[in-house]
């Protein structure tokens, strides 16, 4: 009941020794709403915790659950165990650019490229959305923009966010994130973003430092 930093872990703990909602919600008077979307997290990974990795590939809306709630590549190949038996062993095959950190899954423990590849051919891929600074009133046009996988669509206009996977075999495939270089939204004049001598082709992407704290003028996003 103590309010720590690491008191999430703590629920994190309690449920998997079997402790519920009610009795969480009496010990530490954190109301049930939160109580139970922490819950649903234990749900989810005990379930992935059930299943190998080809019951995981016939149950993608499962993966795509987890994936909306957050768990990551990483998380979900720990989770899931290796089948006792390789059914369709094949080789990786020549990495492409949209390709880097996926491989297929041939046999042996379940990785994170595993995962990603798995995803990726089933359409399960992350959206650009924009922040509305505006609360509706206006259109808003800021540059706040975040991914997520709860979203069918981009909420911004951007060139060479066409269907990225080398080895599509499902017919509907939602749009993947575009090349770093498009981020401008499609308007900048081509010559404008090249430097002498530089590749017209390269690409650059500035990744953010992490969660939105309290403070950081747009924390607003996770109200």
């Amino acid at each position: 009941a103590n309010p720590t930093p690491v008191r999430v872990w703590a629920i994190a703990k309690a449920f998997e020794n079997g402790m519920g909602v009610e009795e969480l919600h009496r010990l530490t008077r954190i109301d049930k709403w939160f109580l139970c979307k922490l819950h649903g997290l234990h749900m989810i990974k005990g379930t992935m915790r059930s299943l190998d990795f080809y019951e995981l590939r016939r149950n993608p809306m499962l993966l795509k659950e987890a994936k909306t709630r957050g768990f990551s590549d990483r998380q979900i190949a720990q989770l899931v165990t290796a089948p006792d038996k390789v059914l369709d062993a094949e080789l990786s095959p020549c990495i492409l650019p949209v390709d880097h950190g996926s491989q297929r899954y041939s046999g042996g423990p379940v990785t994170e490229a595993h995962i990603r590849h798995l995803r990726k051919k089933v359409g399960i891929v992350p959206v650009v959305k924009q922040i509305d600074t505006l609360a509706a009133e206006y259109p808003a046009e800021t540059n706040y923009l975040y991914l997520t996988y709860s979203g069918e669509e981009h909420d911004v206009d951007l060139a060479g966010s066409e269907k990225q996977c080398s080895e599509l075999t499902i017919t509907d495939l939602t749009s993947a994130i575009p090349e770093p270089l498009t981020l401008h939204g499609g308007n900048v004049p081509t010559e404008s973003l090249q430097m002498k001598g530089d590749d017209p082709e390269s690409r650059i992407i500035v990744l953010g430092c992490g969660p939105y704290r309290i403070g950081s003028s747009v924390e607003f996003d996770w109200c």
